[in-house]
């Protein structure tokens, strides 16, 4: 009976990292998702409008699937428009600069990753669908946090440096805590110092672009 229990929570283990697996690209950009513009919209109700581009509620819904199931209790409906109006910002921006990704290159990044842990696209679709999650919106999600990382990589990313100095300095501080050997955790040291600069980075764009888009709230949608 235990091994039995034992079974029953490594599949629901399982489930959730095949699901983040694919939404989540980097740490850098586990709230950094686009909306797609040229997307089919299904729900009338416009809750925003970011330069006459509108906001509605799928927009929400593949955001809201970006964020960890416990965390989720945590996000308002409001501060998931907040993020969705960042989020048509950036995607914008992405645009000015030819950022864009296709959907045959979205289905290539699944297939690889599903591949790389043993796994086909009929287990994904199974697993999402015992969670009452829809394909086209855990697709959209992922799509946009591919185009979010692209965009990254060709702005912020690029402009970042970090030194060994800088990793070596976190891992002194916290080598207790790590129990690991430097060489073992440097990588992992690199890329959160990387995710920890970039997002600084994006929060000051973000704060800059916010004051020149014209954004518009409907409170109660339209």
């Amino acid at each position: 009976m235990k091994r039995v229990r034992n079974d029953r929570k490594l599949k629901t283990k399982r489930n959730e990292i095949i699901i983040w697996l694919l939404v989540i690209v980097l740490a850098v950009v586990l709230a950094l998702i686009f909306y797609s513009a040229s997307k089919p919209k299904t729900s009338t109700s416009v809750l925003a409008e970011v330069n006459g581009i509108k906001i509605v509620q799928d927009d929400l819904n593949e955001i809201a699937l970006t964020v960890p199931a416990s965390l989720r209790a945590n996000f308002s409906a409001a501060e998931l428009l907040e993020q969705a109006i960042n989020f048509e910002i950036i995607r914008q921006e992405a645009a000015k600069i030819g950022v864009t990704i296709t959907d045959d290159e979205v289905e290539k990044n699944i297939d690889g990753l599903l591949s790389s842990v043993g796994l086909t696209k009929d287990d994904l679709k199974k697993s999402i669908a015992a969670q009452n999650i829809a394909w086209n919106t855990l697709f959209n999600a992922y799509k946009k946090q591919l185009l979010s990382y692209k965009f990254l990589n060709a702005t912020i990313l690029k402009n970042i440096t970090v030194t060994e100095e800088q990793i070596k300095e976190i891992y002194n501080q916290y080598s207790k805590q790590i129990n690991a050997s430097y060489e073992d955790v440097k990588d992992d040291i690199n890329r959160t110092i990387l995710s920890m600069k970039s997002q600084e980075f994006l929060g000051r764009l973000l704060e800059q672009k916010r004051k020149e888009y014209n954004i518009v709230r409907y409170v109660h949608g339209s």
